[in-house]
């Protein structure tokens, strides 16, 4: 990934998982059931705000030990 992109406010949802390490179906999943990061779309593409994903993940982070990992599935 250039610096461009990941400089960039929106990410597109193919950037979003690349850059996140997000699988797939996981995104697809959360997304439908709204359990998921903020997003917006344009048409069928679905975009997210770069702040918006930091936040949710931030949010999501639980305890002292919040960047540590302890095993278990993607955010």
């Amino acid at each position: 990934m250039d610096e461009q992109t990941r400089d960039h406010p929106v990410l597109t949802r193919q950037q979003f998982l690349a850059e996140y390490n997000f699988p797939d179906s996981t995104e697809r999943k959360r997304r439908s059931s709204g359990n998921f990061a903020p997003h917006f779309s344009i048409g069928r593409r679905i975009y997210y705000r770069r702040k918006s994903v930091e936040a949710w993940i931030a949010s999501r982070e639980t305890g002292s030990n919040a960047c540590s990992h302890s095993g278990g599935g993607a955010a």
